[in-house]
């Protein structure tokens, strides 16, 4: 399957190791500079193309592409898929398409579809800081944006970028969003990466709080972490400190578990033994800070925080912690990356710039799976332009073409429907046709030559031979548009056809074609006569002859060539002179013989 013309795929598989247990909708990080150096060449730069289906593609998960850097050949994806513990997880990583572009964040396959409900904000800290209000962007849908203070710096992290909260005083302030200010007997979790400073110093390191007097997760001046939350009802601070001190600059991934009146801790995946009662959350009038205390200076953290989620009226279980650890972590060994696939059709017969094919081929392509259907396009052009054959909803991985010409080169390419939509064409194959039977000429009209008059109502047609044929067709109408046939003779052998009578006195138009096996030529030019009239005598061959009423003199029929056979005439003797042939009569017959050369022979008349 192929998503909406996307051209290519990369195989990526959870492996089940790193998995504690089934999730329907984990959220997953994956790091796009695993991926080989030849699919870079494919992605489009920012990645609008990028598509994540399950194994087989028959299924979509909601994507958001963080960062996609082609030059770089680097990249940040998050989306929602299962995963399972039993066996490594398939996911596609479909792309390969240009004119692509990401969906809406709302759309069902867009960004804030990725995070479920209870997440309630999650920072990825990719942006640079520059002070702008609300620049540092909450990746879900409830915009809790925050605004860096005193010049936090972008450094590089272990999910792509994260800030470094250096000089003194530099913070990310998201304000004071009621989601991120629960209260009472409360249900929520922060989770974040942190690099810890690499001198501890005097002062306590905030990673993520509300003021001192509501919640707060910070290191402590000794190396501990601690998770904190100010307890409203005996008034008082509830802590949780880890079992022993952090490392200096070191990465660790904490989560701090306020639960329904139980606070808790976790390291690395790790649950911190001590743990902490609380009754009911206290309530401030700070704002929420990243990497700072807005109750409390000189807190500040000091050094690199990347991925912070807040999670609201649930907490991750430790299953999912795990998960999440070795996803974050160790992307590398939480995946296997495999190699490019092309998701396009393979073209199969004819072979590719093959020649002398015959002009009804059978076109075959490789079978898509989850290919409902397929689309064909043959052309003498190789942009498509215009086309000869432009075919939809193949169901076979074949199709018979017809009456193709001879000894001409054609393209085709073929693309294939799924669930999805359109594929992207395949690549273009050409091939040329066999140079096959040339078409035949039509023949040359001799007798009754055109315009000719007073001709005879049994004319014998002729025509000039044409070489290599198997057939004339003959036919004879009363009009030009041989709407009113009076003779079709089709499959005649000769050259010529004896017809019967004619009306007199009437014009007819005549033509000629010849046919090879299933091949016909065009009709001959057309050529038109008309007959005699009344009273007339006239030979075949347009031999007129007019005669006194006392006597009648009578002719054989006869094609003239030359003066031996005008003298066969019964007519009488004629001596031929060229292009006159005077009469050497007794003076009873007055005619003037015409003698006019049409090519083959010698056409005449005779006249009074």
């Amino acid at each position: 399957m192929s998503f909406a013309g996307r051209k290519y795929s990369t195989e990526i598989q959870a492996i089940s190791t790193q998995v504690a247990d089934d999730q329907a909708n984990f959220v997953q990080w994956y790091d796009m500079s695993q991926l080989d150096t030849s699919v870079w060449a494919n992605i489009k730069d920012g990645g609008g193309d990028l598509i994540i289906a399950n194994g087989d593609g028959t299924i979509r998960y909601p994507l958001h592409v963080v960062s996609c850097n082609t030059i770089t050949e680097n990249g940040q994806i998050w989306f929602k898929a299962p995963v399972t513990s039993a066996s490594n997880t398939e996911y596609l990583l479909y792309y390969g398409n240009t004119s692509a572009s990401q969906p809406g964040v709302s759309d069902t396959y867009g960004q804030y579809n990725v995070y479920p409900s209870n997440w309630i904000s999650k920072w990825d800290l990719e942006e640079v800081p520059n002070g702008t209000a609300g620049q540092i962007k909450d990746a879900t849908s409830n915009q809790n944006n925050g605004t860096s203070i005193n010049n936090p710096t972008s450094e590089t992290a272990l999910v792509g970028d994260g800030v470094k909260f250096l000089p003194a005083n530099s913070a990310i302030n998201l304000g004071k969003p009621a989601n991120l200010s629960p209260t009472g007997l409360a249900i929520f979790s922060i989770n974040a990466l942190i690099k810890t400073p690499a001198i501890m110093g005097s002062n306590n390191k905030t990673i993520f709080s509300k003021g001192d007097t509501q919640y707060a997760v910070q290191i402590l001046n000794d190396g501990h972490l601690e998770s904190v939350v100010y307890n409203s009802s005996p008034a008082g601070w509830r802590e949780v400190e880890s079992d022993s001190p952090l490392l200096a600059n070191t990465w660790y991934y904490i989560n701090m578990c306020v639960n329904n009146g139980t606070l808790s801790l976790y390291i690395n995946a790790v649950k911190q033994l001590a743990e902490s009662l609380y009754t009911s959350v206290n309530s401030n009038i700070y704002d929420v800070c990243i990497g700072a205390n807005d109750e409390k200076i000189d807190r500040e953290f000091e050094h690199i925080i990347d991925s912070v989620v807040f999670l609201n009226n649930t907490c991750f279980t430790q299953n999912q912690i795990n998960t999440n650890y070795n996803n974050i972590t160790s992307n590398n060994t939480f995946y296997i990356t495999g190699s490019e696939t092309i998701n396009i059709v393979i073209l199969l017969t004819p072979l590719n710039a093959a020649i002398n094919i015959v002009t009804n081929p059978t076109l075959t392509w490789e079978e898509v799976a989850g290919a409902a259907t397929y689309n064909l396009q043959v052309s003498k052009v190789v942009d498509f332009t215009t086309t000869v054959s432009d075919v939809t909803g193949i169901v076979n991985e074949s199709y018979g073409l017809s009456s193709l010409d001879s000894n001409t080169k054609y393209y085709w390419r073929v693309a294939h429907v799924d669930a999805s939509g359109t594929s992207e064409w395949s690549t273009v194959f050409d091939f040329t046709t066999e140079a096959g039977t040339p078409t035949p000429e039509p023949p040359i009209l001799i007798i009754p030559i055109n315009g000719a008059t007073n001709t005879v109502t049994n004319p014998i047609f002729t025509w000039s031979v044409v070489p290599d044929i198997d057939t004339y067709n003959l036919e004879v109408s009363e009009d030009i548009g041989f709407t009113n046939i009076v003779i079709d003779q089709a499959g005649l052998i000769s050259n010529s056809y004896n017809s019967s009578d004619l009306e007199k006195n009437k014009t007819y138009y005549w033509r000629v074609n010849t046919k090879l096996g299933e091949l016909t030529s065009v009709w001959s030019t057309i050529f038109y006569f008309t007959t005699k009239k009344e009273g007339q005598d006239m030979s075949d061959y347009g031999v007129g002859v007019k005669t006194p009423s006392k006597y009648r003199e009578e002719y054989t029929p006869k094609i003239i060539k030359n003066e031996e056979d005008l003298a066969e005439v019964k007519a009488g003797t004629y001596v031929f002179t060229g292009g006159v042939i005077l009469p050497t009569t007794d003076g009873t017959k007055n005619y003037l013989v015409k003698v006019n050369n049409t090519g083959d022979g010698l056409d005449f008349t005779l006249q009074p």
